[in-house]
């Protein structure tokens, strides 16, 4: 799969998406991601993640985001928009892995 980029307009969405496997799309001008399957590290900076189902394909790659901005150096919280049928389980998977790691991730999680 190759990432994809089109100007809607004034936008630009890029990213992508392999069924099963990831998706990830960025639209750069309002600084958010659609899901995140796996995260490229050149999109780790970006503000704001909205996942729009627990399909690990769409949602498997918050941890990797979350390090990576912590390995960046990321000071602000990644502010995070999920069902809410998912933020118990997204709580309890970061609370895992900041003890993994013994550092606290930056996450807002609405």
């Amino acid at each position: 799969a190759l990432t994809c980029e089109v100007q809607a307009g004034q936008y630009t969405v890029r990213g992508i998406s392999l069924g099963g496997v990831q998706t990830c799309i960025q639209i750069p001008q309002f600084n958010l991601l659609f899901d995140i399957g796996h995260c490229p590290r050149s999109l780790a900076s970006t503000d704001r993640l909205f996942i729009t189902h627990g399909h690990s394909d769409h949602a498997g790659g918050l941890i990797s985001i979350l390090s990576i901005r912590l390995l960046l150096g990321i000071e602000k919280p990644l502010q995070v928009y999920a069902p809410e049928y998912m933020t118990e389980g997204l709580q309890k998977a970061v609370r895992a892995y900041e003890s993994f790691q013994r550092t606290p991730y930056r996450m807002d999680l609405h």
